[in-house]
Parts: C-alpha cells; sequence; structure tokens
C-alpha cells in the first residue's frame, strides 16, 4: 500500500509504500495527529462500494461521532493490519462491524479501536459517494440482518441482464430510425 499524507508548513506531499501492521501502525499515528491520510485500497470485502485499487481518504474521527453506516478503518487484533469496514449497529457501546462483500462480522470494537473514517473513495480518476451518503444506512441494515450479500448479487446479475437485452434493443431502435429518415 501506498500511504500519503500531507505535512509541513508548505503542505507538502511525501509518499512511503508500507505493508501489513507496519501500515496500519503508521497510519493510526498519522490520524492520532488529526492528520487525514490517502492510500490505495486492496482486497475485496467492500465490493462494490470500494474496489481492489479505489484511493480512499481517511479523516481522523472523534470515535462518538461515528454512526450506523459509516466505513471505518481499524487495526484486526490477531495481525494489526488495518482493515477499512462498514458499521453495521452498536451493542452498548461497541460498534459492530461488517465488510459489505462477506457473510460474516468482524464483531464489536470499541470507539478506541476505530482509527478514522472514509471520506472520499475515488475510481479512475474520479470521486464517488455512493455508499457514504444517506444510502448507508439501508446498506448497514441490508447487512446486518444478512441479506446485502444476496442483494449484491442479485443486482449484478440485473445489470448484466439489463445491458445484455437493452443493447440489441437499441440497436433496432436505432436502425429504424435511420431508415425511416
Amino acid at each position: 500500500m501506498t500511504l500519503v499524507w500531507s505535512g509541513g508548513t508548505r503542505n507538502e506531499h511525501k509518499e512511503s509504500v508500507l505493508t501489513g501492521p507496519q501500515f496500519g501502525e503508521i497510519a493510526k499515528q498519522f490520524l492520532k495527529e488529526r492528520a487525514n491520510i490517502r492510500f490505495q485500497a486492496s482486497g475485496f470485502s467492500m465490493i462494490p462500494i470500494i474496489r481492489d485499487k479505489d484511493i480512499l481518504e481517511l479523516a481522523p474521527v472523534e470515535a462518538p461521532s461515528c454512526s450506523c453506516g459509516d466505513i471505518v478503518a481499524f487495526l484486526r487484533p490477531s495481525t494489526r493490519n488495518m482493515v477499512i469496514h462498514r458499521i453495521i449497529g452498536k451493542k452498548g457501546q461497541d460498534y459492530l462491524i461488517k465488510g459489505d462483500n462477506v457473510p460474516g462480522t468482524d464483531g464489536c470494537f470499541s470507539a478506541e479501536d476505530i482509527l478514522g473514517r472514509v471520506t472520499k473513495i475515488v475510481r479512475d480518476g474520479k470521486e464517488r459517494s455512493f455508499g457514504l451518503g444517506g444510502e448507508k444506512y439501508l446498506i448497514a441494515f441490508l447487512s446486518r440482518i444478512g441479506i446485502l450479500f444476496y442483494v449484491l448479487r442479485f443486482l449484478t446479475m440485473v445489470k448484466r441482464w439489463f445491458i445484455r437485452l437493452t443493447i440489441p434493443l437499441l440497436c433496432v431502435i436505432i436502425g429504424i430510425k435511420i431508415s425511416q429518415v
């Protein structure tokens, strides 16, 4: 992963290639110092909202301001790797966290375990906002009741069928219009 941060008095940009626990610990330190960080995502647990190689921006977060549906960063206790997943609920003072594209949860994490919140997703040079706005509540709800995984699969299938059916239909419509002119 490449970690990019802004710092210094001239808003200097620095880059560093870090992996695994090293990346997680460095990111944690920057976020503790109230600095936003940008990095390239790796993995498939948040598809379709976050895809492999998307550029994410994480902002420091005051834990009480986290809410259901937020996409947050935390360190996985067993590996100390940083993980980006969604808050799908709250149990007491802890947050229940889960990836959008995986069937099981990560478990409950305290407010202190949450490093930051995803504030920006960039794919192919374009900023994406779907999954970060009001729809995040519906996504979290569907994930919590265990059907988001299946809803996403169904929507992907519908999209493919729609494309397969509409392209030939558009060609016929365009062909008719051209022949009428």
